[in-house]
């Protein structure tokens, strides 16, 4: 049975908090969801005005309390500013699926950071959720992406053993499953 809260769980690591979004995220998260490095692998437009990304934010944290996804806002604990995003989201609590998904400002891409976040995202679908399997959708060519999960023991779904819906061009689905006894 997919575990639900009624308050948000804050993650952290060493280094890391991975917290609700704020709209004093705003600024941050604009920067992010504008930047063309960034979107270059994911399928939306980018943000142009500042109001679409307060808006996104009230979205976010509506889904967030009524129990349709989780979506965490990455920060460095020295600092509490916004450089990433981390969610698990087309939650199936029937098959105990979810789809991860996360997004980090340039700048602090290669230090390790979406490890750290997806090793916390990893452990908290399958030992606090209850999750049997977790999935990432990404472009074939995002190899940074494609390795980060790999690391991460993630396999390519070859088969549609995971889901049977199509993907567009371009894109394969990854998945994890919880191993037994743990």
């Amino acid at each position: 049975m997919v575990q639900t809260f009624t308050s948000f769980p804050v993650l952290s690591s060493e280094r890391l908090l991975l917290r609700k979004l704020s709209i004093e995220d705003t600024g941050d998260l604009f920067k992010l969801r504008s930047d063309r490095r960034v979107n270059e692998f994911i399928d939306r437009i980018p943000a142009t005005k500042i109001d679409e990304v307060e808006s996104f934010i009230t979205k976010i944290n509506k889904g967030i309390d009524n129990n349709e996804w989780y979506y965490w806002a990455v920060s460095l604990k020295s600092t509490n500013k916004l450089i990433g995003t981390i969610c698990l989201w087309n939650i199936n609590p029937v098959d105990e699926i979810a789809e991860l998904g996360y997004e980090l400002m340039p700048d602090f891409q290669g230090l390790g950071i979406m490890v750290e976040s997806v090793d916390k995202i990893i452990d908290f679908g399958f030992n606090v959720m209850q999750l049997k399997i977790l999935t990432g959708v990404v472009r074939t060519m995002n190899y940074k992406s494609v390795n980060l999960l790999e690391k991460k023991g993630f396999v390519k779904d070859i088969d549609n053993k995971i889901t049977e819906e199509p993907l567009g061009e371009g894109y394969d689905l990854y998945y994890l499953k919880k191993m037994e006894g743990k």
